[in-house]
């Protein structure tokens, strides 16, 4: 349901959006190109089979006519929406974002808009630093995308991760920057630094048992990265997105 007034910016049409605990909505379609910047909660969805999980910071980009099916658990989400024949600029592809760039810049879409500042530029930001999905080896890259985020709070070095997986670590950090965008550890920090979004958002734990948590090695590390990726601290975080 709707949280505040819609907002509109070159031709995006900006909402701020909650969905209840345990809600479910069927598979299904929309006319309108949709980016999505999740604030709080956890968001499943099933595109063509596939199970993609997101939680707060996380971006998604769905191209008009994508089929898929949601469940929440309570989710806040800023939406943009727009006529895909509108843009000059190609977002094609369903895809789930991870890169600290997106995140911050998101970030400050969203303070803008919940304060009624929000300008045509940041939304050109925002749409500007999602990354490009071509790589030459995109199977491996998800699959250690995927042991990264199964491992991400352990010390896990590229060497190692390049070892499970059969190649050199030098072809890994490759292929993996084509496909995300940055290099393996700063998709770790990435990691980090959204679980930590996600207790600060949903929970009101104590900062230094969200940092070690999170995988980081105390507070004051956690604090500095926060504020670096995504442009605010722990608290100021905090106070946004539980308003």
């Amino acid at each position: 349901m709707p949280f505040s007034a819609p907002a509109f910016a070159g031709p995006f049409r900006v909402r701020d959006v909650r969905y209840d605990t345990h809600e479910v909505h069927a598979r299904h379609g929309h006319d309108l190109l949709q980016i999505g910047i999740i604030l709080r909660g956890a968001v499943g969805e099933d595109v063509r089979g596939v199970g993609y999980h997101g939680s707060a910071g996380d971006i998604v980009v769905k191209p008009a006519g994508t089929m898929h099916a949601n469940t929440f658990e309570g989710v806040r989400i800023v939406s943009l929406d727009c006529d895909p024949a509108l843009l000059d600029f190609p977002l094609s592809e369903h895809l789930w974002h991870r890169s600290t760039a997106a995140t911050a810049a998101a970030l400050r879409l969203v303070s803008q808009f919940l304060d009624g500042t929000l300008a045509e530029e940041t939304v050109e930001e925002l749409v500007g630093a999602l990354p490009s999905p071509v790589t030459s080896n995109r199977p491996l890259a998800a699959r250690a995308a995927r042991l990264l985020d199964e491992c991400f709070t352990e010390p896990l070095s590229v060497e190692r991760v390049a070892r499970i997986l059969g190649v050199h670590r030098v072809y890994l950090a490759r292929v993996f920057r084509l496909q995300w965008r940055c290099s393996p550890r700063e998709y770790v920090r990435h990691l980090r630094v959204r679980a930590a979004a996600h207790a600060l958002a949903s929970t009101e734990r104590p900062l230094s048992d969200i940092a070690l948590d999170s995988g980081f090695s105390d507070q004051a590390y956690m604090s500095r990265t926060f504020a670096r990726a995504v442009g605010m601290t722990p608290a100021a975080f905090r106070r946004l997105v539980q308003a």
